[in-house]
């Protein structure tokens, strides 16, 4: 559960819209908590409804006055474990309109990460020519590291893994804090097609193909999100172009409000695109760290209440996934020795690595005069 930290009160928008119109009022909230925690007749919902009365009082209460308030509601049965796991559930029933949804989409992606993580040495090698594993690195690396090649091996599988968490990283960001305090998501536009051309203008404002150029999420047409995970995730070339995009929203939507979101960061020095997105939209606004979270998810706690969210989910798909990197790590290298041999293992492995990775059995396909060539004339062959 979240830790009792009270966050500073940079922007808070109040109760979004939605609850008003899901719930008559706090006590239904309360009741469609408890359900979901299966509390419904361990707490009192009277009770708690007057120790916080209105949607506005649930809004600005902290979560130690929240979780107090529980308790004091919950049947003495119940211990604070079951008032906290109540007090989640509650404060992010104050951000999602549709929670389960939300946690149907962490749930997903986070599984289908897990599923592309390496199990073997053939999802370690990454054969057909893309981001192989580099020989050097497997010289080099465990010699300066001072370790051995199974947890260096473990190692490798640790950065791939990580690789692919940070993409999940992003995408969460969008598709969770893009539907918070009652936001859509937009998906990604299909474009105007160029005539002649093999790719779709994405750029250009359409009605219809393209009604939203440059934004990741909306609040109706009032407010427009482009949401990165951090500030070094766009380069400098890309803050000009959405800037113009954003400045085809300020024409075509006259009052509205474009924010340049960056999830983490504690400042917004040396951000490699606030400059060109200003000089192309100067209305529009960056955000970075707290304000960036607390604009998307309209409550000053938004931090932790995305936090506590993903990880709940993440013990359950661990329970169903079952990954296991040290398990990994021995087989690929019980695998490598198979493959390489296992007298002079390292030795056999290096040289049998490094021919597999910088050979290849039509070399015309590693020279750009002969592989254009055949590219050109359909003759590619492996």
């Amino acid at each position: 559960m979240t830790a009792d930290f009270l966050y500073p009160e940079v922007r808070s928008h109040g109760p979004p819209p939605f609850l008003e119109k899901k719930y008559a009022g706090v006590e239904a909230l309360f009741i469609d908590s408890a359900r979901r925690r299966a509390l419904t007749d361990s707490l009192d919902v009277r009770q708690l409804a007057g120790r916080l009365p209105t949607f506005s009082a649930l809004f600005s209460a902290s979560q130690p006055e929240i979780v107090s308030a529980i308790q004091e509601a919950l049947a003495p049965s119940e211990g604070v474990e079951a008032a906290r796991s109540l007090a989640l559930t509650l404060r992010a029933l104050l951000i999602w309109e549709d929670l389960d949804a939300i946690q149907n989409t962490v749930k997903a992606k986070c599984t289908h990460v897990v599923g592309g993580f390496p199990r073997n040495l053939s999802d370690l090698e990454q054969r057909g020519g893309r981001d192989i594993i580099d020989p050097f690195m497997v010289a080099i690396g465990p010699k300066l590291l001072g370790i051995g090649l199974e947890e260096f091996v473990q190692n490798l599988l640790a950065h791939k893994c990580l690789m692919k968490i940070e993409d999940l990283i992003g995408n969460l960001h969008q598709d969770v804090l893009g539907k918070a305090a009652g936001k859509e998501r937009i998906p990604e536009p299909v474009g105007i097609p160029i005539p002649g051309g093999r790719r779709n203008n994405k750029e250009t404002w359409h009605p219809e193909l393209n009604p939203f150029p440059g934004a990741d999420a909306r609040f109706a047409q009032s407010e427009f999100y482009q949401i990165k995970n951090k500030t070094g995730s766009a380069k400098g070339g890309d803050g000009q172009r959405l800037g113009r995009q954003f400045d085809q929203l300020r024409q075509h939507y006259p009052d509205c409000q474009r924010f340049y979101i960056s999830v983490i960061g504690k400042t917004l020095a040396g951000h490699r695109s606030m400059g060109g997105v200003l000089r192309e939209d100067d209305r529009a606004e960056v955000l970075v760290g707290l304000p960036a979270l607390q604009q998307l998810g309209g409550h000053r706690d938004t931090p932790a209440i995305l936090m506590d969210l993903i990880l709940e989910i993440l013990d359950e798909v661990m329970e169903s996934t079952g990954y296991n990197l040290a398990e990994v790590a021995a087989r690929v290298v019980h695998e490598w020795q198979e493959k390489y041999g296992a007298e002079d293992s390292r030795h056999a492995l290096l040289h049998g690595l490094l021919r597999d990775t910088v050979t290849n059995k039509n070399p015309r396909l590693q020279q750009s005069t002969t592989y254009v060539e055949d590219r050109k004339k359909g003759r590619l062959k492996s």
